[in-house]
């Protein structure tokens, strides 16, 4: 399957293009201020063993440090274009999405890729049927694995999954015409001490977010906007 990002006519878009690389914004430096806000999670339940006794006390501001790298299902959204691609003025590029489901295993790292789940609400995490889809795994994972589960103390792999977790939900109403799958730089990628080893494998640190290298022959598509100012 191909999926697709939206490009704007920048010089960050070229220098992105030229060399191969995806970046990723600092989910505090989102355009949506609900994006991975633990603001979702809204259960009297849950919230106080979350934040108070399960969680690392920084977890808030370690979760602000996740990156999200966006793309689409589909190369025609006029929303899309209008939006990301400055009216046209920029470009779509198509990538084979088995190259990003990969990216953790060429990295050796946490990069999810995740299907975004839009909600009418916030979400119900007392409901059992509720499900988001972490595409880097087989099969759905429920809300209750991702946040009941997490108790004290909690193991770093469900704190991952929760995290990932707040990273797949939008709001229906206003984004959910995008349609929109994720990689999101998690764990390790963020981790000081692993920072000197990624480096090396070109995985860039800047103040909002990182630069992750895609393989050349991930790219299956290039489609120009009819407005489109790449080429000068």
């Amino acid at each position: 399957m191909i999926v697709y990002k939206y490009y704007p006519p920048t010089r960050y878009t070229k220098d992105a293009l030229l060399k191969n690389y995806f970046f990723f914004n600092k989910v505090s430096k989102q355009n949506d201020p609900y994006d991975a806000s633990f603001k979702l999670i809204q259960s009297p339940r849950y919230i106080d063993a979350l934040l108070n006794k399960s969680m690392h006390p920084h977890a808030e501001q370690i979760l602000k440090d996740y990156g999200t790298c966006s793309f689409a299902q589909r190369n025609d959204n006029k929303h899309m274009w209008a939006f990301y691609a400055t009216n046209y003025e920029g470009v779509v590029i198509g990538y084979d999405e088995e190259y990003l489901m990969g990216l953790s295993q060429q990295f050796l790292a946490n990069i999810p890729y995740v299907e975004v789940v839009y909600e009418d609400g916030l979400p119900d995490v007392d409901n059992d049927l509720a499900v988001f889809k972490p595409l880097y795994i087989q099969g759905d994972l429920k809300l209750t694995h991702a946040v009941k589960f997490c108790k004290a103390p909690c193991d770093a792999k469900t704190l991952e999954h929760l995290f990932v977790y707040l990273c797949s939900l939008k709001e229906k109403q206003t984004w959910g015409n995008e349609e929109e799958r994720r990689l999101i730089a998690a764990g390790q990628i963020i981790r000081p001490t692993n920072q000197k080893r990624l480096k090396n494998r070109n995985i860039g640190y800047l103040p909002n977010g990182y630069t992750i290298p895609f393989p050349k022959e991930s790219v299956k598509e290039i489609i120009l906007g009819h407005n489109c100012s790449l080429a000068h």
